[in-house]
C-alpha cells in the first residue's frame, strides 16, 4: 500500500492521521506501507523505495482540506492510473480514501475513489486490508472485491450507488445498485486507549519541527455552530496513563511535545498533564486552547518551553457574530488572556477571525480593527518595562459554511461584500504599528466552499484544476454551477450530498457518551 496526504510532505508529515495509518498497517504481515506526497519530486512515486505509485495494490489517501482535492486526480494523472474508478481493471491499484473530508462529505471525489473510509479510520483500515489480502489470495474480480470492501461497517463504494438528478440538474436522489442501505455510518473507535495517536517519525521538516505530536482526545463540546470539528466528531479523551506512556517513549527523540486537541481547557487532568511535562524535562506547545480559559500554569509551561507566540482564535468581535457562531469569546476574556501571556514574557500574538457571516455588517469588521488596537496598546505598555515589543498578527479567512454544522445551508458571502470588509480591514489596521494582517483570498474560500457542499458534478471543475488549467478559468467555465454550492441551500424538501453518510458524531451508540 502506498499512504498519500495530498498535499506538502511539510504539511502532511504534521498530520497525525499519517503518522498513526502508517503505524497500524507497518505492524501488520500482510502489509508494506509506503508514504507518498505531493511535493513535484514526490507525485506519482514513494517515498521510501521511489517506486511508482501504479505498481501498488492500493493507494490510500487521508484527506484533510478540501482545497487538496484537485491534488488526488493529479496524483492519479502521475501514477498513470484511469482517473475514473470506472475506468479501471484488475491490473489497477484500489484507490481507497479517508480522512475528515470523507466523513464530511465524499461526493465531490465519488468519481474518482474505488471505496471510502467514513468515521475513524483505525479499526476500519485493519478490516479493509484484510479483505484486501483476501482478494488478492483468492483472485476476487475487482468488482467482488468492492463488494467485500461494502460490507465493512463505515465503508462506502460509490460506484454501488447512483446520483439521481431532477430536469433543472437538482440532486434528488440516490439510486443503489447492490449496496448498502444509506446513510453509511461513521466508524467510531470505541477506547481511544487502543490506538495511540502519536508521532511516529520526528522530523525537522514540518510545521512542528523535531516536535513529539501526541492527540489528547477527539471531538469538542462548545459546539460552536460554524465549526466541524463539533459536529462530525464524538468528544472523548485519552486516559492520562496512556499519554504519559507515550510521552515517555518520545524520551530521545525530542524535548518538545505537542499537544494535539481542540481546546486544551477541556482535557479533565489538564493540570496533571502540565505538571508531569514539566517535571520530567519536557516543554510542550499546544495546538488550540480558548482565551478565556488561558491560566497561569499554562503560561508558565509555554514560557519555559521558549514560547513567545500566543494563538488565539475569537473569530468575531462583535456580540451579535458572537451568538451567531455560538463563539462566545468576549473582548474582556481575550484581553486578559493577553495580558496574562505579556506577564510571561510571551509578546507576540495571533489573532484568527472570519468575515462573511450571515448577518454582518461594516461594524462588525470595524469591531476586528478595535479589538487589535486594544491588544496592540497592552503589549505597548508592557513593552515600556521589558523594552521589548512584540508583533500582533491579525489573520482573517471568509467564513465557509460546512456540512453537518448548524450553518451548512447559509450562503457563501458576495464577492461585493467581502471585498469592502477586506479594505475596511486594511484600512484601519494600517494605522496599528507592529500589526500584520494576512487575508485568505476569497476566490480560494469560495471554491472550498464549492468543494465542501457539492455533489458528483463537481469532479469536473476537480478535474480541470488537476490537468493544469488555472484557478480563475476553470471556475469561468465551470459558471454558474458554482452558484448551486454557493448559494444558500434550501431547508426543506431537498437532498444534499452529504445525506448518504452520518458522521461519528450523529451517534451515541456502543455505550459511548456524549459529554
Amino acid at each position: 500500500m502506498c499512504l498519500v496526504f495530498p498535499n506538502t510532505y511539510h504539511t502532511g508529515m504534521s498530520n497525525l492521521a499519517v503518522h498513526t495509518l502508517y503505524g497500524i498497517l507497518n505492524t501488520r504481515t500482510d502489509c508494506l506501507c509506503e508514504r507518498s506526497f505531493c511535493d513535484e519530486h514526490l507525485l506519482g512515486s514513494s517515498l521510501e523505495t521511489g517506486s511508482p505509485l501504479g505498481a501498488f495494490h492500493v493507494i490510500a489517501f487521508s484527506i484533510s482540506f478540501e482545497l487538496d482535492y484537485p491534488n488526488v486526480p493529479k496524483t492519479l494523472l502521475a501514477a498513470r492510473v484511469p482517473l475514473r474508478a470506472t475506468e479501471r481493471n484488475e491490473s489497477h491499484p484500489l484507490i481507497i480514501a479517508g480522512g475528515p473530508c470523507m466523513f464530511s462529505n465524499p461526493e465531490p471525489l465519488a468519481d474518482y475513489i474505488d471505496a471510502c473510509v467514513i468515521g475513524e479510520g483505525e479499526e476500519a483500515i485493519g478490516e479493509v486490508m484484510t479483505v484486501v489480502s483476501k482478494a488478492r489470495e483468492n483472485a476476487f474480480s475487482r468488482t467482488a472485491t468492492l463488494r467485500e470492501l461494502s460490507q465493512i461497517p463505515g465503508v462506502y463504494v460509490p460506484s454501488l450507488y447512483n446520483p439521481v438528478y431532477s430536469a433543472k440538474g437538482e440532486l434528488v436522489g440516490m439510486e443503489n445498485r447492490n449496496g448498502s442501505g444509506l446513510p453509511i455510518t461513521g466508524r467510531v473507535v470505541a477506547d481511544l486507549d487502543e490506538y495511540p495517536c502519536a508521532s511516529v517519525l520526528v522530523t525537522p521538516n514540518t510545521e512542528f519541527a523535531n516536535m513529539f505530536l501526541v492527540e489528547l482526545g477527539r471531538g469538542c463540546r462548545r459546539n460552536c455552530r460554524f465549526c466541524s470539528a463539533c459536529h462530525i466528531y464524538l468528544r472523548r479523551n485519552r486516559s492520562l496513563d496512556s499519554l504519559k506512556n507515550r510521552i515517555l517513549s518520545a524520551r530521545g527523540l525530542s524535548n518538545t511535545v505537542g499537544l494535539v486537541t481542540s481546546d486544551l481547557s477541556d482535557y479533565p487532568q489538564r493540570d496533571e498533564l502540565l505538571a508531569f511535562l514539566l517535571n520530567t524535562g519536557f516543554g510542550f506547545s499546544v495546538s488550540s486552547v480558548r482565551a478565556d480559559f488561558i491560566t497561569e500554569d499554562l503560561l508558565a509551561g509555554m514560557q519555559a518551553s521558549g514560547q513567545r507566540t500566543l494563538t488565539l482564535a475569537p473569530e468575531t468581535a462583535s456580540a451579535k457574530l458572537r451568538v451567531l457562531t455560538g463563539k462566545r469569546i468576549t473582548a474582556e476574556a481575550l484581553l486578559s488572556a493577553v495580558d496574562l501571556a505579556l506577564n510571561h514574557s510571551i509578546i507576540n500574538f495571533r489573532l484568527y477571525f472570519m468575515i462573511g457571516l450571515p448577518g454582518e455588517e461594516d461594524d462588525d469588521v470595524e469591531a476586528i480593527v478595535e479589538l487589535a488596537k486594544l491588544v496592540r496598546l497592552r503589549m505597548r505598555r508592557a513593552a515600556k518595562r521589558s523594552r521589548k515589543m512584540g508583533r500582533l498578527t491579525v489573520c482573517t479567512a471568509p467564513f465557509v459554511p460546512k456540512p453537518f454544522t448548524p450553518l451548512e445551508s447559509v450562503a457563501f458571502a458576495d464577492a461585493a461584500v467581502l471585498s469592502r470588509r477586506i479594505k475596511l480591514l486594511r484600512r484601519g489596521l494600517a494605522r496599528v504599528a507592529n500589526t500584520r494582517l494576512t487575508l485568505e483570498s476569497p476566490r480560494m474560500a469560495r471554491l472550498q466552499c464549492v468543494f465542501a457542499r457539492g455533489d458528483r458534478t463537481v469532479a469536473a471543475l476537480i478535474e480541470m484544476i488537476a490537468r493544469g488549467q488555472s484557478l480563475a478559468q476553470a471556475m469561468r467555465e465551470f459558471g454558474d454551477k458554482l452558484k448551486t454550492y454557493t448559494d444558500a441551500q434550501a431547508e426543506s424538501g431537498c437532498v444534499r450530498p452529504w445525506q448518504s453518510i452520518t458522521p461519528p458524531a450523529a451517534q451515541n451508540n456502543k455505550g459511548l457518551r456524549k459529554d
